[in-house]
């Protein structure tokens, strides 16, 4: 049940469009659906992760990467490597990790396939 609304959550968040008919899952009162990015799609998104302030990092499996700050999705992408991911079936860009010591040195982390 606790992982059904995880993933409801996580795509709502993602802005996919999600059917009650094929994922009906009860939200516990201590719990908020809502959507945090209105309006934003992406494309076959594939991990978020929030920064220290509250910003929040949206990857997508054909290699980019978008800022979410107060709702609104960047018009640009923050990390964009198309031509060196490989995005092909269950291949791509499948992970952000943000470094512990991020305030200091900004490193970001991320989990893909290359294109041979």
């Amino acid at each position: 049940m606790f992982r059904r609304a995880l993933l409801v959550a996580w795509l709502g968040c993602t802005g996919l469009a999600i059917s009650q008919a094929s994922i009906a899952a009860t939200v516990p009162t201590s719990f908020v659906d809502e959507n945090v990015v209105p309006g934003a799609t992406f494309v076959d998104p594939t991990a978020i992760t929030f920064l220290p302030g509250g910003r929040l990092l949206v990857a997508e499996q054909r290699g980019r990467v978008y800022t979410v700050t107060s709702g609104v999705k960047s018009a640009n992408p923050l990390w964009a490597r198309e031509n060196e991911v490989l995005y092909d079936g269950d291949r791509g860009l499948l992970s952000i990790a943000v470094d512990p010591n991020y305030v200091s040195n900004h490193y970001l982390y991320f989990l893909y396939s290359v294109d041979p």
